[in-house]
């Protein structure tokens, strides 16, 4: 089996049986035993994990950006996340401050579908009781529970930085959170002295961050994560090069 064969391969554990995927990709029930004892998933399921603070809003962010839980088994859940290429670096960030939590296989490709354009790239964590909780906050209680490095995570999930005015500002797309949430994610940046945040939109609703934020959102994202990363290059580029 080549190592294309088993990137491939490796996530299909989450959904499907040994014999299944042996069925799916013609391999022999041998191989992909052997291959599931490689990646070391016979030994990491349903292991209990105690997550940081940090980690903690990995999840908890994740949830409402780009990542999202999936049952295996009857109650436990493992974690998964993807981005687009030009934010691989972010990807592997995460990745590897999840740690332990996360399947030996690491980072692999994911089959391009629909209108993407960019490669994209996921990681999974292992199958665990200890995201159980995770799995089952409601949307509001996942709000409720970000801080400021969770609130800066989730906008440059959902968020793009808009260059209409002088300075630029950032706005979060409203996906499907409802009114009442995105009230609460309004409610939960003027909680860290954000200010000013509104709703706006009528089918496809945005919560505008206005300029005068600006500086404040880059020292919250600078405070944990590195000034290089892709991402913050990105999204925080415009607003860097005007403190050059």
């Amino acid at each position: 089996m080549t190592k294309d064969q088993e990137n491939k391969i490796a996530p299909l554990f989450s959904d499907y049986s040994c014999v299944e995927i042996a069925r799916i990709t013609g391999m022999t029930i041998d191989q992909i035993y052997g291959l599931k004892e490689r990646l070391g998933l016979s030994k990491h399921q349903n292991v209990k994990l105690q997550f940081d603070e940090l980690q903690n809003q990995i999840l908890i962010s994740g949830k409402l950006g780009d990542g999202n839980f999936k049952k295996n088994g009857s109650s436990n859940y493992y974690y998964r996340e993807s981005h687009a290429e030009d934010e691989l670096e972010y990807l592997r960030w995460k990745m590897l401050n999840l740690g332990d939590a996360v399947t030996p296989s690491g980072i692999v490709k994911i089959k391009r579908g629909g209108f993407n354009v960019q490669q994209l790239y996921g990681f999974q964590t292992i199958t665990t009781p200890s995201l159980i909780k995770y799995a089952e906050m409601s949307t509001l209680e996942t709000i409720q529970s970000l801080d400021y490095r969770g609130i800066i995570m989730f906008m440059l999930d959902d968020g793009t930085f808009s260059k209409h005015t002088k300075y630029g500002y950032f706005k979060i797309s409203g996906g499907v959170l409802t009114d009442d949430e995105l009230l609460s994610v309004c409610n939960k940046l003027e909680d860290n002295k954000i200010g000013g945040t509104h709703i706006t939109g009528n089918k496809n609703k945005e919560i505008v961050i206005p300029s005068r934020n600006n500086t404040r959102l880059l020292s919250f994202a600078l405070s944990f994560m590195p000034r290089e990363l892709d991402v913050i290059q990105k999204k925080f580029g415009t607003i860097l090069n005007n403190q050059t």
